[in-house]
Parts: C-alpha cells; sequence; structure tokens
C-alpha cells in the first residue's frame, strides 16, 4: 500500500524550495520524487495454505510465500528464481508432474518426452533429491514459538541467538535460510 508520495513536477518549484529560510541558497537541479510505502510483516503468517502445507521443495509459489513468512520484507518483495534451491528439480517442464501430485489429478498420460528429459537430468536430479529429503526432514523439526534463544546451555553465539530471536523461525529449516544464520 502507497502510503504518502510527494513529486517534483517541474523545474517551477525550486523557487518554492529557495523560499524555505534554510533552503533559501537551494537550487532544484531535477524534478524527484519519494515513495514511502506502509506494509505488514509478512512473518506474523502462517506458511500453510489450505489444504496444504506450503514446502520450498514443492515449486517458486511455495519459495516465495516461505521467504516471505521467514524473512520478511522491508521493502518490496521481488521473487528471483536464484531463490530457490531446487531449480533443476522445480523446471517448468515437469510441472505437471510435481504438482499434480500433491492435488491429486490423476492423468493416464504416456509422453516419451518426459523420459528423455528426465534422463537427462537423472545424475543431478538424484543428487537434488537427497538435498530436499534433507530439508523435509529440517521442515519436521518444529521449534516452539515460545522458544527461549537466550538459555545459557545453548551453545550458540551472541549473533545467532539475537538473529533467531528477531526471526522466529518455525523450523530448522526456516532457520537455516535465514540471512546470517549459521549451521552448526
Amino acid at each position: 500500500m502507497v502510503k504518502n508520495i510527494s513529486v517534483k513536477e517541474n523545474f517551477k518549484k525550486s523557487s518554492q524550495v529557495a523560499k524555505v529560510v534554510v533552503w533559501k541558497k537551494t537550487r532544484l537541479t531535477s524534478p524527484g520524487y519519494s515513495i514511502q510505502y506502509d506494509h505488514i510483516d509478512p512473518r506474523h503468517f502462517s506458511s500453510s495454505i489450505k489444504p496444504f502445507t506450503v514446502s520450498r521443495t514443492t515449486g517458486y509459489l511455495e519459495v516465495l510465500i516461505d521467504d516471505l513468512t521467514t524473512i520478511g520484507v522491508i521493502e518490496p518483495y521481488r521473487m528471483f528464481t536464484a531463490r530457490a534451491e531446487f531449480r533443476l528439480f522445480m523446471r517448468p517442464d515437469n510441472a505437471d508432474l510435481r504438482l499434480t501430485e500433491q492435488i491429486q489429478i490423476t492423468e493416464d498420460e504416456i509422453i516419451l518426452q518426459r523420459v528423455k528429459i528426465e534422463a537427462q537430468y537423472e545424475k543431478l536430479l538424484d543428487k537434488e533429491k537427497s538435498q530436499i529429503e534433507e530439508v523435509k526432514k529440517e521442515e519436521q523439526l518444529i521449534i516452539p514459538e515460545d522458544f527461549n534463544y537466550s538459555d545459557s546451555r545453548l551453545s550458540l553465539p551472541n549473533e545467532a541467538r539475537e538473529i533467531l530471536s528477531k526471526h522466529r523461525p518455525a523450523s530448522i529449516a526456516s532457520a537455516s535460510r535465514i540471512p546470517g544464520y549459521l549451521r552448526f
């Protein structure tokens, strides 16, 4: 939501700027603008969308939702495919296989092209699938909402305590994606 917009439309406004006592010797050289945005901190939302819980291992929409609910934003969010860890797995040509499985649509399709494409990516996909399984395990390691990161029994550096306390990740997987978080 745009809260406030101010625009200098032309150079005639420079005479108005010079009328302000502290800006008496100021000369407007080019018009400019400023925009102030208001937004709700998306970290206050849950990452589940009924009827299923979102996992960033499934698709780009899930990466976007996970980024917003885990990291939050300080400026308008831009979705970059580079933010997705599993880009080979989330290729456009296999979206039907990945996503129809989730919504339980069954189609008897025999596609020779599909077999050919999967064969090309087989070795890389095997590696990425093991990484996906690791992330899925970490997504199951839920961190209680009231977890005390200041507890002296934890062997965490102060910087990690501050970052984790600020972001309050819902799981170990979420914590591992917070910028500045160090894996131990």
